[in-house]
């Protein structure tokens, strides 16, 4: 299981010093400016930084994350955030487990749809309205593809 996505708000009275910290390390492993706050690397993960309403906003793409980790530089960058208030406004968790990916998608959205249903958080969702299933045949000729969990717009939601 690994961060694959994060994105995090800190006041704009603060940015200035993180920005500072934020580019130092963005640079050491590779990020090179593109435009208005994009920083990519030559694999393709990006590091963005924007103002939103009084704060300013930094994300970092799985590939980003990766190169702060083979860099060493992970709790280097996660410290340089959390010298100042703020706030994570993403997490993206990525876990992949090896199995039969058409199976496993098929027995997930039969439990949607049973009274015990599938929590993400203390409620249950609705299946009706708060899922979603993007599939297509396989090679094998068996549906696979996504199955999404919760509303785009939820606190909380999965993709499998």
């Amino acid at each position: 299981m690994h961060c694959d996505y994060l994105s995090v708000t800190v006041p704009e009275s603060s940015a200035n010093d993180v920005d500072s910290e934020l580019l130092t390390i963005v640079t050491a492993v590779g990020g090179v400016a593109s435009y208005g706050g994009v920083h990519r690397l030559a694999t393709g993960g990006t590091f963005k930084t924007t103002s939103v309403r009084g704060r300013q906003l930094y994300s970092v793409s799985g590939d980003f994350l990766s190169a702060l980790r083979a860099h060493d530089v992970f709790g280097s960058y996660l410290s340089a955030l959390a010298c100042s208030p703020h706030n994570v406004s993403r997490l993206d968790i990525a876990h992949d487990l090896p199995g039969d990916s058409p199976q496993v998608l098929r027995r997930l959205q039969r439990r949607v749809k049973t009274p015990a249903g599938i929590r993400l958080t203390r409620k249950r969702l609705d299946p009706r309205r708060q899922t979603k299933s993007i599939l297509s045949p396989g090679e094998d000729g068996r549906d696979t593809g996504s199955l999404y969990l919760g509303n785009r717009t939820a606190e909380v939601r999965a993709k499998i």
